[in-house]
């Protein structure tokens, strides 16, 4: 094999960069870096481009892609097996492949496919093996999705670090957290860790916003805004928390709620909410009075 090896890598003056393809991959066989598929041995496979080879050293200086075409032409068409994959489709790596393939495997390099491969957005690391005559064996690991990322009018996927994965899809990780504004890709690991600790106020919260890059405000649900202080803003959580759990403070009609100012809480009611307090207080006063009369007139 050796031999075989130094014959194909010699500088003959006709087919030399075939040759050398081949010689670099009849190396990387040798070193156990590929392997036939099952039922196919090795002999057969040098038998094959041996005779390619012959035919490529009278054909001229076009036998660069002999071999990949002859492999193509004779059915020896590019099988794919990808494993590891949730987000990163099998299209998806095809085309990033592209023409390293040509058809067939023998012209492949394993370090420029598992480069490729791994410059797909998803894929976090690979390992690509290949079969001769036709077989692509490529598994990976994909990055972790941590939240869903606003910057302007885009939504991003970020890891936890803050790094960028891809554009959201449409419809697509509706249980990740939504953060907003600049920094938030950056600084949001920490807090959302933080928020944690208060299981009830975090299911209400349907955006975590990033202010000047300084605090956060809470974007509930239901239109509630909560402003937290740049600074101390687990003890403001924490008081939130205990309000809404005795007086239903978030579900009352309050639009904002500030707790920037230390040791003083600001609250701004929805527009109308003056006149049905005045309402609901005059109904209940009838109530009473009426209550009252049917009392007086029972006496």
């Amino acid at each position: 094999m050796q031999s075989l090896i130094a014959l194909f890598d010699s500088p003959l003056p006709r087919a030399k960069r075939g040759l050398r393809r081949f010689a670099r991959y009849l190396r990387r066989a040798v070193a156990g870096d590929v392997a036939p598929i099952d039922g196919i041995g090795w002999p057969s496979v040098v038998g094959l481009f041996a005779a390619i080879t012959v035919y490529g050293s009278v054909a001229g200086p076009g036998f660069a892609s002999v071999v990949d075409r002859v492999a193509a032409a004779s059915g020896f068409d590019v099988e794919l097996h990808l494993r590891g994959n949730e987000h990163t489709s099998p299209l998806d790596l095809h085309t990033s492949l592209g023409e390293q393939t040509l058809g067939s495997l023998a012209g492949l390099s394993i370090e420029q496919a598992r480069d490729t491969v791994e410059g797909l957005p998803w894929v976090e690391k690979a390992v690509v093996r290949k079969y001769l005559p036709n077989r692509l064996d490529v598994e990976i690991t994909e990055r972790a999705p941590f939240a869903v990322w606003q910057r302007g009018s885009q939504l991003f996927v970020v890891e936890r670090s803050g790094a960028v994965i891809a554009p959201l899809p449409a419809g697509g990780f509706t249980d990740l957290p939504l953060i907003v504004g600049p920094g938030a890709d950056r600084q949001s690991a920490v807090f959302l860790k933080q928020m944690k600790n208060f299981p009830s106020l975090q299911r209400k919260v349907g955006a975590f916003v990033r202010v000047a890059e300084r605090r956060w405000d809470l974007h509930l649900k239901n239109g509630v805004r909560v402003m937290l202080p740049a600074e101390q803003h687990m003890r403001a959580l924490k008081e939130i928390a205990e309000l809404d759990s005795l007086y239903g403070l978030l579900e009352r009609d309050v639009e904002l709620v500030d707790f920037r100012v230390p040791d003083r809480i600001a609250l701004r009611l929805t527009e109308g909410a003056d006149e049905r307090r005045v309402a609901a207080i005059e109904e209940r006063a009838a109530a009473v009075q009426k209550r009252l009369k049917a009392r007086g007139a029972r006496l």
